[in-house]
């Protein structure tokens, strides 16, 4: 088999892309990886899986919209319920 399995780090400035154990299969031309990309230090995985010349897409943004809804709903809390276990219980129901 003419397999690659390959680890990648790149990073800039503000962003950082890693990926652990990719994997290209060169006689079959198929991908099978995902890609962390880390941006202002919010993690999205990305995953490229099939065909190299037309791989699918998906990212994965469940945990980046369930952080950012926490950190939305948290500033327009009144302050008595921040600094009340209420606050433990709303982010609980994310």
């Amino acid at each position: 088999d003419k397999q690659l399995i390959s680890n990648l780090h790149m990073k800039s400035r503000y962003t950082e892309i890693s990926s652990k154990d990719a994997l290209i299969d060169l006689e079959k031309e198929r991908i099978d990886t995902t890609l962390n990309i880390n941006i202002k230090k919010s993690i999205i995985p990305v995953s490229l899986t099939g065909e190299l010349s037309k791989p699918s897409i998906k990212i994965e943004s469940d945990e980046l919209i369930k952080k950012r809804a926490i950190e939305e709903i948290e500033k327009r809390l009144p302050k008595e319920i921040k600094e009340s276990p209420i606050k433990d219980l709303i982010k609980n129901l994310l």
